[in-house]
């Protein structure tokens, strides 16, 4: 009797194809499951000792039911291990669907996945193989009237909210085969002297209008039918089934779950320094205990490192089953010329504020995304994401304050076009072109009053500017100057961001030394606008910090009046001295009398910390004397009083232009 192996058998379809094998008596039925199951145990990454255990069975044909969507690690690694054992020779691979085409893989990662698992079988020199092609499983439908052990799914058709939404005419032919049929066939099939490469089973053939009258008629209700045309369904809007309701508060949990595990990576890669020595320990000489130097080897970290190898691998499939979510597109890009025209018309007063595209750049994202369809966010969810972002970006900053009520629903649309695939770009976030798409999304949260959508962007933005290592000067593996100049740009851009955050927010400043170099002359739109405003922005920036860190509440230079005054002297005079370097054109006194919101900005923020030190200042008089006897020296300040402050404010906002609400928020 030949010996077969079901991988997956506990689950699912492989459980029914079992069901029926036992049943015929004709085979010796062996099941491949996971570490758990009543049955022959494997480990599905280790091919050597799974080539092992088929030998050990003498298994001459595996069939893979494995449900791994996305993920085939485990089914590449078995056809691995079915080549290397000597007994076996037939393999059907999990495919057990449709014949998927080119153009689907390019959208839907689970049919390139199968692609890619019909490669691996072509590249083997001694395995049979045949693909089971069955349609749809019946079972969907009419589970648990008939048996199966399939779940419900609602697809097209949703049987218990007696629901329709039908994909184009209706009348195209579709297949549907029971799972336990799809078994009898298989138990046919494993008996076969030859196979071919492809397999079909029809168990019905209908379309999908005489499939909604079915199922009215079996259940004596009026069913409620949408029609999604083609186009629409090209544009990304498809109608919405109610019993996608359940799988969205399934998905949020999933979510959770997710955000708990990583969690815990985060905690457990902290690696064990040993006991503390609070005594011996270095610090600097405010107190502040320094970060320990690293190699940039040593702070990039991957999972694998970190965690076990079955550890990572689930992480890695709960991930890309999260991206297989559908986002929606609330609105399609407009015609070409419209979105070239309006981007580069706001593109130098963005420019002004943050330097992160150049006139190249946005001609590449346009053209890029056009080619792929202006409803297309499979292909390329980042640039998707970045440039719905700069159209809502544009709106808002070239909207005059009468039209705000007409044009702001429209830019809402275009950033919610962008934020329904901000979870696919966090999964993905690997790149320098995520992180800088979050950012941008953060610089228009920026211009509203949301801002806890506003941190909350800038916070995934700076995290995932560290995981990709843009704190690091050394990690990019670059000696072109642009990208160099490129990363750095992003890093002090979202630096910028926090720190003025710290300061107007009361939020956490980012903590430890900075080894990434200030940026350099930035590339401007034009020669004659070319400044280093970015450059004086971050060199603020690191101040800014230093303010936040040391004058916090919970800042242990606050026990020690003595101290504090000598950081609140060291910290106003190195605002003083950033202040006096300035070029005589960014300086507030030789400003001209229109002044472009990039220069307001660098100025506000010198005040807010100015602010920070006069306020801190006012509350060391209230501080007990280190020494008894000692008296206080007298603290001169150079940072401007807050009335002052408050004046000079007014003055630069008198020198803008006309500029809308969202661009002053």
């Amino acid at each position: 009797m030949t010996v077969i192996a079901v991988a997956g058998g506990a689950g699912k379809l492989g459980r029914a194809i079992v069901e029926l094998l036992v049943e015929q008596g004709q085979h010796i039925v062996v099941v491949l499951a996971r570490e758990g199951a009543q049955v022959i145990a494997v480990d599905y990454a280790d091919a050597g000792k799974l080539a092992a255990a088929l030998e050990a069975n003498s298994v001459e044909t595996v069939i893979s039911t494995i449900n791994s969507l996305g993920d085939i690690s485990a089914e590449l690694s078995l056809i691995q291990a079915a080549e290397k054992s000597a007994s076996t020779k037939r393999y059907i691979p999990s495919i057990w669907g449709i014949k998927y085409t080119d153009e689907i893989a390019s959208y839907f990662p689970i049919a390139q996945a199968k692609f890619n698992t019909i490669a691996a079988l072509e590249a083997t020199s001694t395995l049979e193989y045949s693909a089971v092609l069955n349609g749809y499983f019946a079972d969907y439908w009419v589970v648990p009237k008939v048996k199966s052990y399939q779940d419900p799914m609602p697809l097209v058709v949703d049987m218990v909210k007696n629901f329709a939404a039908i994909p184009g005419s209706g009348n195209e032919l579709v297949t549907f085969t029971h799972t336990f049929d799809v078994a009898r066939f298989v138990a046919a099939l494993v008996g076969a002297p030859k196979w071919e490469k492809e397999s079909y089973i029809i168990g019905d053939k209908v379309s999908w209008n005489q499939f909604v009258q079915y199922a009215q008629e079996a259940k004596g209700v009026k069913f409620t039918i949408k029609n999604d045309s083609v186009e629409d369904l090209k544009n990304g809007r498809v109608t919405e089934l109610p019993s996608h309701v359940h799988i969205k508060q399934y998905i949020r949990r999933l979510e959770q779950r997710l955000k708990n595990v990583e969690g815990a990576l985060k905690v457990s890669s902290i690696p064990d320094q040993g006991p503390s020595h609070t005594s011996a320990e270095p610090r600097d000489k405010h107190g502040i205990s320094p970060v320990q130097e690293t190699t940039a080897a040593d702070k990039v970290q991957t999972l694998d490192t970190i965690w076990p190898r079955e550890i990572t691998r689930s992480v890695t499939q709960v991930k890309q089953n999260i991206s297989y979510l559908e986002p929606t597109v609330f609105v399609p890009l407009p015609p070409k010329e419209h979105i070239l025209h309006f981007i580069s018309s706001s593109l130098e007063d963005m420019h002004q504020l943050r330097p992160l595209f150049s006139i190249h750049d946005v001609l590449k994202l346009v053209d890029d995304q056009y080619a792929a369809g202006l409803s297309n966010y499979h292909a390329d969810p980042t640039r998707w994401a970045t440039l719905n972002t700069l159209a809502a970006i544009c709106i808002h900053w070239k909207t005059d304050n009468k039209s705000i009520k007409e044009l702001f629903p429209i830019s809402w649309a275009y950033f919610r076009n962008a934020f329904a695939v901000f979870p696919k770009i966090v999964m993905r976030g690997n790149s320098i072109e995520s992180c800088r798409a979050m950012l941008v999304m953060a610089l228009l949260m920026k211009g509203t009053a949301d801002q806890n959508a506003f941190t909350s962007l800038m916070c995934a933005a700076a995290h995932a500017s560290h995981c990709i290592g843009l704190h690091l000067e050394d990690v990019g593996g670059s000696s072109d100057f642009i990208d160099i100049e490129k990363r750095r740009q992003i890093f002090w851009s979202i630096y910028v961001l926090q720190c003025n955050a710290s300061i107007n927010l009361s939020l956490p400043a980012p903590s430890g030394e900075v080894e990434v170099e200030q940026p350099g002359q930035e590339h401007a739109i034009d020669a004659s606008s070319s400044t280093h405003l970015l450059r004086h922005m971050s060199t603020l920036a690191l101040i800014q910090s230093r303010i936040s860190r040391y004058l916090c509440p919970g800042s242990s230079l606050w026990k020690s009046s003595d101290r504090m005054f000598q950081t609140l002297a060291e910290l106003d005079g190195d605002l003083e001295s950033w202040r006096t370097g300035l070029p005589t054109e960014f300086r507030q006194s030789t400003l001209s009398r229109v002044v472009n919101p990039g220069i307001v900005q660098l100025h506000s923020a010198y005040y807010a910390a100015t602010w920070e030190i006069r306020r801190a200042s006012g509350k060391l008089q209230d501080l007990p004397l280190t020494s008894i006897g000692q008296e206080h020296p007298s603290l001169v300040l150079s940072a401007p009083t807050p009335t002052h402050s408050a004046r000079a404010t007014i003055s630069l906002l008198q020198r803008l232009s006309s500029q809308p609400i969202a661009a002053l928020w």
